[in-house]
């Protein structure tokens, strides 16, 4: 057998290896702790929501928060975190959007500075007939920033490997827009000065 079919054949192994312990591991004993953070912060006032049924059965073994904040004089926020041990726990928040009948009409990734950070987030702009929203939302592994959901993969894998527990996460925050998504820049910008020394270390 020649080196290059057996590298490729390595390569495969390595690949099933991965998936295999992404996906089929079982999750270490005990329950994943619940996301709690203020109801208000600064200004902002929330208040919980019911998480429809197709979300959280997309999300089996997470624990979520699903609440939205209001303040005078910007528009509403809604945050979502998410707090999990398995690779299934997590998925791209589009696959929701677009379950819901919205249509993406721009994406794009980032570095948000905040509170003296720079956090690798993902952006989305969506329609649904005249609404607009714009989403902003990262994951982490750890305490670990991931700049995207197949970076949270290898961390959750690399902790794996080591014997620790891969503890993943996910913060989501989305607002409204009429005709520019600065409005909602500015109120998701606004509501993160607050929230972000409140999140869970492992979810910032």
């Amino acid at each position: 057998m020649s080196s290059r079919r057996l590298s490729v054949l390595a390569l495969l192994f390595a690949a099933a290896l991965a998936a295999r312990l992404l996906w089929a591991a079982p999750a270490p004993p005990g329950p994943v702790a619940a996301v709690t953070v203020p109801r208000q912060l600064g200004p902002w006032q929330g208040r919980d929501l019911p998480l429809p049924a197709p979300v959280r059965e997309a999300l089996p073994g997470a624990r979520v928060l699903f609440r939205e904040y209001r303040r005078a004089g910007r528009s509403p926020v809604f945050l979502t975190l998410v707090r999990g041990r398995q690779v299934a726990s997590f998925h791209r928040p589009t696959f929701c959007y677009e379950g819901e009948g919205w249509s993406v009409v721009a994406a794009g990734s980032r570095q948000l500075p905040v509170q003296g950070r720079a956090v690798p987030v993902q952006t989305v702009a969506a329609q649904k007939e005249r609404e607009r929203q714009l989403m902003v939302y990262w994951y982490t592994c750890a305490g670990q920033p991931a700049a995207s959901k197949t970076q949270q993969q290898v961390l959750m894998l690399c902790q794996r490997l080591r014997g620790k527990p891969a503890l993943g996460g996910m913060v989501r925050l989305a607002a409204g827009f009429d005709e520019a998504p600065a409005q909602a820049e500015a109120a998701i910008g606004d509501l993160l000065r607050y929230a972000y020394p409140a999140l869970p270390p492992d979810l910032r």
